[in-house]
């Protein structure tokens, strides 16, 4: 890669490292997933600042070619993110279902009690 490349891409991760942050400040964004953010971007800045370090990852893994072994460990970064976030979605169905219940018999509750007292 160019000087210039690895500039851009360099910008490009601290602009979205700005933008992570100010999403966590104003409460948009979850620490969970801020974590995994970062650690995303902190592969995008060894990947810009070190190109060697890809060589040697695509010589370990046995790839012929430097970018087909960037684009694999970004795709099962991005696969891995992807279930991190089915799993808080599954658990977040699973305490929306819990709290219609609840409601649901807090309101059963409320409406036998207002018919004895009616009576």
């Amino acid at each position: 890669m160019s000087t210039r490349t690895h500039l851009i891409l360099i910008l490009m991760t601290v602009f979205f490292f700005w933008v992570l942050l100010r999403g966590m400040k104003k409460s948009r964004l979850s620490t969970d997933i801020a974590v995994l953010w970062v650690g995303f971007l902190f592969l995008l800045v060894v990947l810009s600042i070190f190109p060697q370090f890809s060589a040697l990852m695509a010589e370990i893994m046995g790839i012929k070619t430097v970018i087909n072994a960037v684009f694999l460990v970004i795709i099962f970064l991005l696969i891995c993110m992807v279930f991190f976030l089915c799993l808080q979605v599954s658990v977040l169905n699973e305490r929306v279902k819990n709290l219609v219940q609840e409601i649901s018999l807090a309101e059963t509750r409320t409406s036998h009690s207002e018919d004895k007292t009616a009576e």
